[in-house]
């Protein structure tokens, strides 16, 4: 096995450019960041989710909100008695953050 040292510029820190430093920063690293600032944001916000919402979620499965819709259309059906049910489709829900929230996430 042949081992080639190959001599890098060395550029003085004011010269770095941001996408330059990012890029030097080793895959394993970034994963780690990304993981510490996932963490963070993910108990605040996970705290701030209604119970329903369950898609997504640590704990909670749309299985058991799918078997609940069953459970209402059985009995409805059994004891003959009118049921309405209503979807929403949120497509877009989640196309917007509120910047505010993910900083202070960032600073606890």
């Amino acid at each position: 096995m042949i081992i080639v040292e190959v001599a890098r510029e060395v550029q003085e820190e004011t010269e770095v450019n941001v996408g330059e430093t990012v890029a030097a920063i080793p895959h394993c690293m970034m994963m780690a960041f990304h993981r510490v600032i996932l963490n963070r944001i993910g108990r605040i916000l996970d705290e701030g989710q209604p119970s329903e919402q369950a898609g997504y979620r640590r704990g909670f499965s749309t299985i058991d909100h799918i078997h609940t819709l069953t459970r209402l259309i059985e009995v409805s059906r059994d004891y003959k008695m009118p049921l309405c049910l209503t979807s929403i489709d949120l497509e877009k829900a989640f196309e917007t953050v509120e910047t505010e929230a993910v900083i202070e996430a960032l600073g606890n």
